[in-house]
């Protein structure tokens, strides 16, 4: 009916004390009741989730504690391979057409190439046509058969190139190779007494002997000895040299090696070979990781995989 009002609320608006908004005490003891409740449903709540975090925590401490054993794993395997790669067992028998081929393919992409006239040398425009060859080591310019076309990974290793980002034919890749005089060839070999080392300032590569005795002796076919080379820039054309990651598992494989022997004494060795280690784990993260990316790239969107890591 019209004005009709409920007697509760006639009550409660009828009382002289009655203020706007006053709640009626029965009201008012389940609104505390129900706080009360939420409060502990807030901190039974709370309670719950920090131990499920915790449990993630325990859990993420130990897939970290595996990541870890597994990355020592693969550190290991990583030395071993790379120890096997330099240290082959066997010597692969290659035809003189392939060597040829090979010896061309260098000296056309070091610009290494030399015919002689009169007392002068004068570049070879054709690779094949080249009679002598300039040594990257010594600098001097050898006949054709006194420099050889050494490999950084050895020929023999060609199973292992995968490991190194390279394919089997890679291994023929002139950025595997260096021109060399025989003598300096003979020594990049086990047990490996000279290496190369990078300098980072300047771009370019040192040749640096690594056994003591070996710096008075002459270097052959030349006239310099071993000490005179010793620190020296390797003679390569700008912005070309071998793969970085080759040389650096040859340094690190030769330093180690060196140390082994006890040729090496002083401190900086092991400081020297641990910063090659830490540039290849770099090098080797980084291609990894450009993989991933490529394979998920190549996944979504059509576009070729690019070429190879330039290092």
């Amino acid at each position: 009916r019209a004005g009709f009002v409920p007697g509760s609320l006639a009550a409660a608006t009828s009382h002289p004390g009655a203020e706007a908004g006053s709640v009626p005490g029965s009201v008012g003891a389940s609104a505390t009741h129900l706080g009360a409740e939420s409060d502990v449903a807030v901190k039974e709540a709370g309670v719950v989730a920090f131990n499920q975090l915790r449990i993630e925590v325990q859990a993420m401490r130990q897939d970290v504690g595996d990541v870890m054993d597994r990355l020592a794993v693969l550190g290991n395997l990583t030395q071993t391979v790379q120890y096997q790669a330099m240290h082959p067992d066997h010597q692969t028998q290659r035809s003189r057409e392939s060597q040829f081929h090979f010896k061309s393919a260098l000296i056309k992409y070091y610009e290494a190439g030399y015919c002689k006239s009169a007392r002068h040398f004068v570049r070879a425009d054709d690779p094949e046509q080249a009679t002598y060859i300039q040594c990257a080591v010594t600098g001097w310019k050898l006949k054709r058969n006194k420099c050889i076309a050494g490999h950084v990974l050895p020929h023999a290793s060609a199973h292992l190139a995968h490991a190194f980002g390279l394919s089997p034919e890679g291994i023929n890749d002139v950025r595997n190779g260096l021109l060399c005089c025989e003598h300096v060839e003979e020594l990049m070999h086990p047990p490996l007494r000279i290496c190369f080392l990078y300098d980072i300032l300047h771009d370019n590569w040192k040749f640096t002997v690594l056994d003591g005795q070996l710096l008075v002796t002459k270097i052959r076919e030349t006239n310099k000895t071993f000490g005179q080379c010793n620190g020296k820039t390797l003679k390569l054309p700008d912005g070309k040299s071998p793969w970085k990651r080759l040389l650096w598992i040859h340094a690190e494989q030769a330093i180690t090696a060196a140390l082994s022997a006890e040729l090496l004494s002083d401190k900086k060795w092991e400081e020297e070979r641990g910063r090659i280690q830490s540039l290849l784990t770099l090098v080797f993260t980084q291609r990894d990781s450009d993989a991933a990316v490529r394979k998920w790239r190549d996944g979504h969107v059509h576009v070729s995989s690019g070429s190879e890591h330039p290092n």
